[in-house]
């Protein structure tokens, strides 16, 4: 099943396979607002620097067991800092209602 985003209005979707996009508009709507900053910027960073870790590693041939476990790690780290942060910004909508 594909889901479709809905987008910022004049906005376009990056292009379904970029990641490092995807993740930056998404850390826009789930951290926006200027109290939010610091935490915009932790999600689009982990996720792109994550993003060029594991794609080194996909395709270095020097690569070992403990570059996998840090990779793993690192991926661990970027979906639970977007859960968690998905979490506040559900919150945070309630509250306003």
């Amino acid at each position: 099943m594909t889901r479709k985003a809905s987008m910022p209005q004049g906005q376009e979707a990056p292009q379904q396979g970029n990641f490092i996009d995807w993740c930056e508009l998404i850390a826009d709507h789930l951290a926006a607002g200027g109290s939010n900053e610091r935490l915009r910027s932790y999600l689009k960073a982990v996720s792109k620097s994550t993003w060029q870790l594991v794609n080194w590693l996909t395709h270095s041939q020097n690569a070992g067991k403990f570059d996998g476990s840090i990779a793993t790690e690192a991926t661990e780290t970027v979906l639970e800092s977007f859960m968690t942060a998905r979490a506040k910004h559900e919150v945070s909508e309630k509250e306003r209602k």
